[in-house]
């Protein structure tokens, strides 16, 4: 019988859902690839497989790895402006499809394993705002790790449903973040 949930060492993270996108930016940044995916137990040729799955420790270290590895202040807005929808693979025909942008945020948030398995999202939404709050679903990310996760993720939902609404670039988008450094807070204030 199978069991009905995941844990750390089960592979079960496709390599859309982050994994790809940070070797494209390392390689963007002239990061060595063996850097990059230093104790992951992965090898570049890993990268170029379609059926490589990832644990979750895995990816969480490939996050560690490319925060330490990756100079750029805006590392999580560009992981996440690359993230949607192409990490929901097959299912991304129900986001486009989606009638409302709130309905394609329910979608997301149904869908959020696919393309967010390190967080688990809970949206709250009061009046005409939707307040998104990011919880570590049990990578044990260090607070390094989790802001880039989160903020790649925010940036994620973000971009799509802009994609999706351009009238939403009108809206606020308030990123929240505790301990965050002083180049990556200005490089979200200046998006």
């Amino acid at each position: 019988m199978a069991k009905g949930w995941c844990e750390q060492q089960d592979v079960t993270v496709p390599l859309q859902a982050g994994a790809l996108q940070l070797a494209d930016l390392a390689v963007q940044q002239a990061c060595p690839m063996d850097v990059l995916l230093r104790k992951t137990k992965l090898f570049s040729e890993d990268l170029y497989c379609p059926t490589t799955q990832l644990a979750p420790w895995q990816l969480a270290q490939l996050y560690r790895n490319a925060s330490l590895f990756i100079s750029r202040p805006d590392l999580p807005l560009l992981l996440g402006q690359q993230l949607l929808p192409s990490s929901l693979q097959q299912h991304g025909i129900g986001l486009v499809y989606a009638p409302t942008v709130e309905q394609a945020l329910n979608y997301l948030l149904a869908s959020q394993s696919l393309w967010s398995p390190l967080l688990h999202l809970q949206a709250l939404s009061s009046g005409h705002h939707w307040h998104l709050y990011c919880f570590d679903s049990g990578s044990a990310l260090a607070p390094m790790e989790f802001n880039l996760a989160a903020i790649g993720v925010l940036e994620a939902l973000r971009s799509v449903l802009l994609w999706l609404d351009p009238s939403l670039g009108d809206s606020l988008w308030q990123f929240e973040v505790p301990a965050l450094p002083e180049s990556m807070l200005a490089e979200c204030q200046s998006r």
